[in-house]
């Protein structure tokens, strides 16, 4: 006679996908992916920056049995410069003796006064964002910049916003949605696409795979330059991307303020 036993997960959501803005608290929900048969555990977690934990940087949180989520709020520190910080995690017994798992996240910190410059540009523009509400409007809030937060393309019907900012993940297979962003960015809309995955082409343009082993890529765009090498390392060792790759010849489809590809 052969038994099975289910394996229980946890499930880590991050607020702002771990885009995090420094002297702001911001949260972790963290649920096991099991709705029975998972013991009491309490899970105890520190913030470090490299090796070095951060002080007033840890806590622990029950996890109750089943699939309702706990949630771990982290008053970050103020930081001048863009700061790589890694969240630790363990979960044991609520007496301490067994260890159920363990693990860590990245997270990016910000200067909380990143978007100011921004706030002031936009002033008087009408800036739509198309994204889940946790994404860039929650970014956009906390900043007090103004926009207008979408969640289908029908939301730009009679409209004709100066900027859209369009969130990672948020288009899917449907044409109406990327239709309509094409007609705004040829009538002068500027237009921003974080990444994609869901789709084959993007704005008529097919998506093409890319990987990259250890190491920098052979070709290092001119923004990297001035980044330190282990944040150039964390966007370009073992990861794989799509882009587009844009004629000359399509310059009538480049959006406004960009340029195509060579």
């Amino acid at each position: 006679m052969t038994t099975s036993k289910a394996v229980a997960m946890l499930l880590l959501v991050l607020s702002n996908q771990g885009y995090w803005f420094g002297g702001r608290e911001n949260t972790i929900d963290v649920q096991w992916t099991l709705e029975s048969g998972v013991p009491p555990a309490v899970l105890n977690w520190q913030l470090a920056i490299d090796q070095m934990p951060l002080p007033n940087g840890s806590g622990k949180v029950a996890l109750p049995e089943g699939r309702k989520a706990s949630r771990v709020t982290i008053k970050l520190p103020e930081v001048r410069v863009r700061t790589p910080m890694r969240w630790l995690f363990k979960v044991t017994s609520p007496d301490g003796t067994k260890e159920y798992a363990s693990g860590e996240q990245a997270i990016e910190v910000f200067p909380h006064d990143l978007l100011a410059a921004l706030r002031k540009r936009v002033s008087g523009k009408l800036v739509m964002v198309w994204d889940k509400p946790g994404g860039l409007p929650a970014a956009f809030e906390a900043a007090e910049v103004g926009h207008r937060l979408i969640e289908r393309a029908e939301q730009f019907t009679m409209t004709r916003p100066d900027v859209i900012l369009v969130g990672a993940e948020a288009l899917d297979g449907e044409p109406t949605g990327q239709a309509a962003l094409l007609g705004l960015a040829e009538a002068g809309t500027s237009v921003m696409i974080f990444r994609q995955t869901k789709v084959e082409r993007l704005m008529t343009y097919p998506l093409i795979e890319r990987k990259f082993g250890k190491g920098m890529p052979p070709l290092q765009p001119p923004r990297m330059a001035g980044l330190r090498p282990s944040a150039r390392r964390s966007w370009t060792t073992g990861f794989h991307t799509r882009s587009c790759r844009i004629s000359r010849s399509a310059t009538g489809r480049s959006l406004r303020g960009t340029s195509p590809s060579p």
